[in-house]
């Protein structure tokens, strides 16, 4: 048991480093190219592509409400070691999105084009090109959605070096055509959509390649099976219900904000949602590494493993992301400052920024909790109860702002609603893995509050005498680092976990000599 839950760690650490190697390649990459279709298309023409393309782009949370339940149940077959079955639903799943591909392109091209060309302000010289992109947005849309089964493939058999060498693949060939449409003299912004869509299918194709010779079961068979299918919908819905408690909480707080403080508080909440999509993408990646694990070790009734690996991973990525978001906490107003520019920055956005790292760590430790009961498939009561205790979070954020309490508050606020969310989670799942909240706090709260303490107590008493200016803020953000990462690792590890940490850094130098 140890020797198999000793290679499964090291899996996870293998594929999560695989995954932020694709995630940093990816997001310097992304944003350069950004920078160079800006500058190809120009700024009326870079609005059009992203106005048409949310158009098809809307039905996109019904595709993501799908991939969860794909993910859910291809892992759970291949846990279960039950190819036939795996096959099945694989075949199945094809079929599910090949209806739901073709129920997309009646619904959009019905009213894609009577709505760009009746409700959108675009100038009339460009609405052919504006429809031609819609055409071509909607086969990017339908070839990504088509690509979930196989995608979910890669991740469920735990490819992720594949996964993430076909991420940076598709990234390098998104800055190509970039860069290759500005040699052009053909319309711009039509090539641009154009070879989007031809880069989608050409990854699809791939991807296809891959599974079919390298991944057993993944080959196509006819099947058609209508309790599968109604168990897929019943899944599907009630994950759709949380989705959209979660929509209702982010628009919503946009409009209260609006309604109380004005567009200035939503440019501030806005970049903060940016900042948080960032961290959140660290928590994300570790966690693409151990869903499938937590998923197959349910599957073969392994319930021991499966609590181990959703109160360790809590406590690991809770210290993962603090070790990055106590120097960002620092420093986050000279680098909004070198982002947005000085004369952008308000005490609010700093505010909200800084209590949206806050919620980020609290929100995070619902990950694995949400992951083992999805691996059960059994998510109904688990939805409503989270889901309505999150929708409290409007009406009470309307109740503190009319006591006049400030803008930023609300993530305060949104911090301990999904606090008290988590104690809830906890309760839920606790029937499932024997979790009871005295266990949870031993094992994942506990460890975290004396982190927190010795970090954020150290970390105060050095700068105090260190730090003697606001010029030192680089020097500040280095000593928070190396304090929050040295507590995470002398304070928040036992002794096992410790011992395997010194056993792997000494074998990496024994190798590299």
């Amino acid at each position: 048991m140890i020797a198999n839950s000793t290679a499964n760690n090291k899996r996870i650490a293998k594929n999560t480093s695989y995954l932020y190697f694709r995630m940093l390649f990816t997001t310097v990459l992304s944003l350069y190219t950004a920078r160079v279709v800006l500058k190809v298309l120009g700024v009326e023409d870079f609005g059009i592509y992203n106005v048409v393309g949310g158009v098809v782009n809307f039905m996109g949370f019904l595709t993501a409400t799908l991939s969860s339940a794909t993910q859910r149940y291809l892992t759970y077959y291949l846990g279960k070691e039950d190819g036939v079955k795996y096959q099945q639903m694989f075949s199945l799943l094809i079929n599910v999105y090949l209806i739901f591909c073709v129920v997309a392109v009646i619904i959009l091209e019905v009213a894609g084009p009577l709505y760009i060309s009746r409700f959108m302000t675009i100038p009339p010289e460009r609405i052919k090109a504006a429809q031609c992109v819609f055409h071509f947005s909607l086969i990017t849309f339908l070839v990504n959605t088509f690509s979930v089964p196989y995608r979910s493939s890669l991740i469920a058999y735990e490819k992720m070096g594949a996964y993430a060498y076909i991420g940076i693949a598709e990234a390098v060939l998104y800055l190509g055509i970039a860069i290759a449409i500005s040699y052009t003299h053909i319309d711009h912004l039509i090539i641009y959509a154009l070879l989007m869509s031809i880069v989608s299918i050409t990854v699809l194709v791939a991807m296809c390649i891959y599974c079919r010779k390298k991944l057993e079961y993944c080959r196509y068979v006819k099947c058609w099976n209508w309790d599968s299918i109604k168990e897929l919908i019943s899944y599907s819905g009630w994950n759709l219900f949380g989705s959209l408690t979660g929509v209702m909480n982010l628009q919503g707080q946009a409009m209260v904000l609006n309604y109380f403080f004005g567009p200035l508080v939503n440019a501030a909440k806005a970049v903060a949602d940016k900042v948080y999509g960032i961290i959140n993408q660290f928590s994300q990646n570790f966690y693409m590494a151990v869903t499938p694990q937590i998923i197959k070790t349910y599957a073969a009734g392994d319930i021991d493993q499966m609590r181990s690996l959703v109160l360790n991973s809590s406590r690991y990525s809770f210290f993962m992301l603090l070790v990055i978001s106590a120097p960002l906490i620092v420093v986050i107003e000279p680098l909004l400052e070198f982002w947005l520019g000085e004369e952008q920055i308000s005490k609010e956005m700093l505010k909200f920024c800084q209590y949206m790292i806050v919620y980020s760590l609290v929100n995070v430790l619902e990950q694995p909790i949400t992951m083992a009961v999805r691996a059960t498939g059994n998510i109904k009561k688990y939805q409503v109860v989270v889901g309505l205790i999150t929708l409290t979070f409007i009406p009470l954020c309307i109740f503190i702002f009319m006591l006049g309490a400030p803008a930023y508050t609300s993530i305060l606020l949104m911090s301990l609603i999904f606090f008290i969310a988590l104690i809830f989670r906890i309760y839920i799942v606790s029937s499932i893995l024997q979790i009871n909240m005295s266990l949870y706090f031993y094992k994942v709260i506990l460890p975290i509050l004396f982190v927190l303490a010795v970090a954020c107590t150290i970390t105060v008493l050095v700068v105090k005498v260190f730090v003697l200016c606001n010029e030192m803020w680089l020097f500040e953000a280095i000593v928070s680092f190396l304090i929050t990462l040295l507590s995470c690792l002398l304070c928040g590890l036992n002794k096992r976990e410790k011992e395997l940490m010194i056993g792997f850094v000494c074998g990496k130098i024994k190798n590299n000599k």
